[in-house]
């Protein structure tokens, strides 16, 4: 059965060769630690990445592929390398180099590959020019996004504009986790992870919902990430407060579950049970595999995941590609 992966990572080859001449990568610091964990720095935001898996080349990526049984990636910045808080001059020039590393491996590989790019997404203006030259001149699927700007919620009218610009030219949008804003009381046990991405990705589809956006983006392509955080499952919560409070309900023109199809969701749920609920809430029209590769909190083998799990052969069938075929579809 073909399988196409809509969530994966890289860190990009500019990045690991500034590293081997010690220098930064617009403004980012790398260190690399005996263990073979990678520490980024940008400004205040640090990160590290967990497995040594991120600094292969893509043709050796493609040899951990095979072995997962994937057909398809859709290659991905690390969301830790997004540029929404930066200067910039310096975010539009580093989305523009890691857009055509990913443009450049795609033309390579494109039997194995397809990918999204990024965007300046502070500036408007920038972000919409070169979210044109990924779509027609790189021929990229679309862009990745986090789950907030710089700290800010999504509910903003400048993303607003680029998101319209998005749905006009069929761009498919996955919307990522990205630096968890609770970090003070997850500092232990990787909750800023396990609990904390999740909610991040809640947050950000709360928001595109509640302030109206959906309402005016109908045919938007946008996928969240680990199928949804907690959405499909607060979906009664927030029904609830639609019903009874006017702060929650002044920009919506119908209940908040009646968005969710309007989303897409990947299938990392890391639970037969918990992917099996989201199917029953959702349909399985709107969810697509995803293994989050390299990360450590990836899914490793996904196909056989699927196929031990009850559900049924056709379902598996949309989830592994057929759905992802229809997506990713420009039209």
């Amino acid at each position: 059965m073909k399988v196409i992966d809509i969530h994966s990572h890289i860190l990009p080859a500019s990045l690991r060769d500034a590293h081997s001449k010690n220098k930064d990568w617009f403004g980012t610091k790398i260190e690399r630690t005996d263990e073979g964990r990678t520490i980024l720095t940008t400004g205040k935001r640090k990160n590290v990445m967990s497995t040594p898996e991120y600094w292969l080349s893509y043709n050796d990526r493609i040899v951990l592929m095979d072995e997962a049984e994937v057909d398809m990636q859709l290659l991905s910045l690390n969301p830790q390398l997004l540029r929404d808080s930066d200067p910039i001059q310096i975010a539009s020039d580093a989305c523009a180099v890691v857009n055509d590393e990913i443009a450049e491996a795609v033309s390579a590989r494109p039997d194995r590959y397809q990918g999204l790019g990024t965007i300046p997404i502070k500036d408007p203006e920038k972000s919409i020019s070169e979210l044109y030259r990924i779509m027609n001149d790189l021929h990229l699927n679309g862009v990745i996004i986090g789950s907030h700007i710089d700290h800010q919620n999504l509910n903003q009218d400048h993303l607003l504009e680029i998101l319209k610009e998005a749905e006009k030219l069929g761009a498919f949008i996955l919307l990522h986790p990205l630096s968890t804003r609770a970090n003070a009381i997850m500092g232990d046990y990787h909750l800023i992870n396990l609990i904390g991405n999740p909610m991040e990705t809640t947050t950000a589809a709360a928001n595109l919902i509640f302030s109206g956006f959906m309402d005016k983006l109908p045919k938007i392509k946008i996928c969240l990430s680990h199928a949804g955080g907690y959405l499909p499952f607060a979906i009664g919560r927030f029904d609830h407060a639609y019903n009874t409070r006017q702060d929650v309900n002044e920009c919506l023109v119908k209940k908040p579950s009646e968005y969710l199809s309007q989303f897409y969701y990947d299938t990392i749920t890391h639970s037969d049970v918990g992917l099996n609920q989201v199917i029953d809430i959702l349909g399985s029209d709107q969810i697509l595999l995803g293994t989050d590769f390299p990360a450590d909190m990836g899914v490793k083998k996904p196909l056989q995941w699927l196929k031990n799990t009850k559900i049924s052969d056709e379902d598996i069938r949309k989830l592994c590609h057929e759905n992802a075929e229809n997506i990713l579809s420009k039209v």
